[in-house]
């Protein structure tokens, strides 16, 4: 039997990977882009027969790029379902309005998401046999990321940071190397913005490792299994129940939001002090959606609280501090993870 084929429209990589993978337990062809920018070019090309699109992206939002979907099909041809952190009812019913089937919101509950999602595949199919619509002509395309290489070495500057302002945290030396790395991180940003103009971008296997080739043995999931069951900052409960058979797969995705938010502290602070209150309300947002989708409680609740405080406009030092020092558990406990693995 066919599966159907999804594509799912998130700029976070994490959120992405996620997504994929639960998607594909649930019986699924996932095809995972974290940019609108190809989108109308994968729908040409590839049989898509759901979409599953994130709102809240930087370069365009997702009511611009349903917008577009809606200017060439229909919804009855091509089922759009908005992902979406907000729950307010006025940014749903512009949702629908703007031409989506239906919404979901974050953090995903899977087997809800999975049961919407048959519903509105059978309706499309039993419209699509009624009205006897034409089929998209299906080849293939590769699609990459801009890959995040650049902040490793930033994120190893920002870790000895770290330790050096704990012995000398007032030294003006500390000051003014921690706002030049604050510079190089958002210099970085602007950088890899401009070069993924005419670069090739990535799919979500780029995540992929041995640990979906090789077996794991029993010892080594119980052994992996107890970590996770008591890593600082996290609460995966749900997730290794999900990932029960092979915890390496929820690993990878721990990994890899280290990896792909390792400047996203800073880039919320320089945010802060430029006063720009709309791209930080962005940001956390953001970062509490997908700090909650992967169990990092401590650095969703800090990223919750600082949310709270960026709608009201009352920004306390405090809770930047405690962003800072949930970012700072989070990575020593993935840190920990890995030297285990």
């Amino acid at each position: 039997m066919t599966k159907n084929t999804i594509l799912v429209i998130d700029d976070n990589l994490v959120d992405l990977k996620l997504s994929t993978l639960m998607l594909e337990k649930n019986g699924f062809t996932v095809i995972g882009i974290n940019s609108s920018s190809t989108c109308m070019e994968l729908l040409i090309t590839k049989k898509i027969d759901i979409v599953l699109l994130d709102i809240m992206m930087p370069e365009e939002d997702g009511i611009q790029t349903l917008a577009k979907i809606r200017e060439k099909y229909n919804q009855i041809e091509l089922p759009i379902i908005m992902v979406t952190s907000k729950t307010d009812a006025s940014n749903i019913i512009n949702t629908l309005q703007s031409g989506a089937n239906d919404y979901i919101t974050k953090p995903v509950h899977y087997e809800i998401a999975t049961r919407r999602i048959h519903t509105h595949l059978m309706v499309a199919k039993l419209s699509h046999e009624l009205a006897k619509s034409k089929e998209l002509e299906t080849i293939n395309s590769a699609i990459s990321i801009y890959n995040h290489e650049l902040n490793n070495p930033l994120t190893i500057c920002l870790g000895k940071l770290s330790t050096l302002k704990r012995k000398h945290s007032l030294e003006p030396e500390i000051i003014d190397l921690e706002n030049a790395l604050w510079r190089i991180s958002e210099t970085l940003k602007k950088t890899a913005q401009f070069l993924e103009i005419d670069m090739n971008l990535a799919t979500p296997n780029d995540f992929s490792s041995a640990s979906s080739i090789t077996k794991i043995s029993k010892s080594q999931k119980i052994k992996l299994i107890n970590i996770l069951q008591t890593l600082n900052g996290f609460d995966l409960k749900e997730l290794l129940d999900v990932f029960e058979e092979d915890p390496r797969a929820l690993v990878e995705i721990l990994v890899g939001f280290q990896i792909h938010h390792a400047n996203i502290f800073i880039e919320i602070k320089i945010s802060l002090e430029e006063n720009n209150l709309e791209l930080a309300k962005i940001l956390v947002h953001k970062l509490k959606g997908t700090s909650r989708n992967i169990g990092a409680v401590l650095l969703s609740k800090a990223a919750t609280a600082l949310d709270q405080e960026l709608k009201t406009g009352q920004i306390e030092k405090n809770s930047i501090n405690a962003l800072r020092e949930a970012f700072q558990t989070i990575n020593e406990s993935i840190d920990l993870l890995k030297s285990e693995n």
